[in-house]
């Protein structure tokens, strides 16, 4: 398990960890070398007690060993990724052994002047609390702490029945030792997993946040392209507009003035003719304007609503029409007193026209067509328009 990303953070987090230990371990043997050994020597103590000699010893040998793996262990952690797992592995393991002579002098020193493992008791508890290893070396590290306290005792001399507390100190401190590294390796573990899962949902969210951007940057643009294209677009309808209603006006127009200026000329069959031009110019002329409002949707998104006489929009598509209803035989039937409703009218024209066509296009040749308009008003003011004929649809 600990081949993976997260177990070589940790086995940096223990080299990291073991560096400053180094560095304050130096800092207290530099400071015991220049006070308790500076009073040992003058006040005679080593003649006493000669394991204080050997304390002396180890504090200056202890200096320049400290000081290389500050440096060395420093230098390893610079690479960062480009250490190997097995390289921390090892590194650690030189940290450790090369404490093993300090320890031996430390443990020895205690046990001869004051018959206490103390010092071996806080060198176990410190390595529990620095390191966090996997099973494996966990049973490694308990393996050579126990051999490191129970040899020391044997070295000495001393027995089981000459101090008992001492192997009961060291089982129970050794105990304690194994479950409290595991118990710590796998909280550590589950801390920088829930760390990396975190940190890999942010790289995900920082990667959408920029696909998201790029998005909104493409639509910015196609909105700049389209906002050109419904620009191009009013303007093509207004100029098609103006030109279709051109030559409408023009007819109307001339309708108008041969109508009034040959009135009396005209028989009588004849006259109803020029109002039928005038009025389908004027209603063709209506249904340009209103295409043209109906361009103005998809443009600027805007329709303009107002109140229609559904009455007349009716008479004025059968004005329209009248030439092809008639001809083809087809019978408009309107229900009286169509409402007053709100829309736009030339669409309402528009789809009368599209339906009235229908009517005509789809009859039936054996029955004369007849397509009838009818209306209902529903609850809250809604107005229902029923058109039905009886073509072949």
């Amino acid at each position: 398990m600990e081949e993976n990303s997260i177990g070589k953070f940790i086995w940096v987090r223990n080299v990291e960890r073991l560096n400053s230990w180094n560095k304050v371990v130096f800092f207290i043997h530099l400071g015991l070398l220049l006070t308790s050994d500076v009073y040992n020597y003058f006040n005679q103590v080593w003649e006493v007690f000669p394991s204080q000699y050997y304390v002396f010893i180890n504090h200056i040998a202890s200096l320049p060993i400290l000081g290389f793996f500050v440096y060395y262990n420093a230098s390893v952690l610079k690479k960062g990724n480009a250490t190997s797992i097995p390289r921390l592995k090892w590194l650690l393991a030189i940290n450790i052994l090369s404490f093993l002579p300090m320890l031996l002098i430390y443990y020895y020193w205690d046990l001869v002047d004051y018959s206490s493992s103390g010092i071996m008791m806080i060198y176990i508890c410190a390595v529990g609390f620095l390191f966090r290893f996997p099973q494996k070396q966990v049973i490694y590290m308990t393996l050579f702490l126990s051999t490191v306290y129970f040899g020391m005792l044997f070295f000495v001399q001393t027995t089981y029945d000459l101090n008992p507390s001492l192997y009961l100190n060291g089982v129970a401190i050794l105990v304690i030792y194994f479950f409290f590294s595991r118990i710590l390796y796998q909280s550590e573990y589950e801390i920088f997993e829930s760390k990396f899962k975190i940190e890999e949902k942010n790289l995900i969210l920082e990667l959408l946040n920029k696909n998201l951007s790029k998005s909104e940057k493409k639509i910015r643009q196609q909105n700049i392209i389209l906002k050109e294209q419904n620009k191009s677009l009013d303007n093509f309808a207004q100029i098609v507009a103006h030109d279709v209603k051109a030559p409408l006006k023009m007819i109307q127009s001339f309708s108008e003035e041969v109508s009034v200026k040959y009135k009396n000329s005209l028989e009588e069959i004849d006259r109803p003719l020029f109002d039928y031009i005038c009025k389908g110019s004027e209603n063709l002329i209506g249904i340009v304007d209103g295409l043209y409002d109906f361009t103005q949707i998809s443009t600027k998104g805007e329709l303009k609503f107002t109140k229609v006489n559904f009455d007349h929009t009716i008479n004025k598509t059968v004005l329209l029409l009248s030439k092809e209803l008639n001809a083809n035989k087809v019978q408009v039937i309107i229900a009286p007193g169509f409402p007053v409703v709100y829309g736009v009218e030339e669409l309402l024209q528009n789809v009368l026209l599209n339906l009235f066509c229908n009517a005509i296009k789809f009859r039936r040749q054996d029955i004369d067509s007849v397509v009838e308009l009818k209306h209902n008003t529903g609850e809250e003011g809604f107005v229902e328009i029923c058109i039905r004929d009886n073509g072949i649809g």
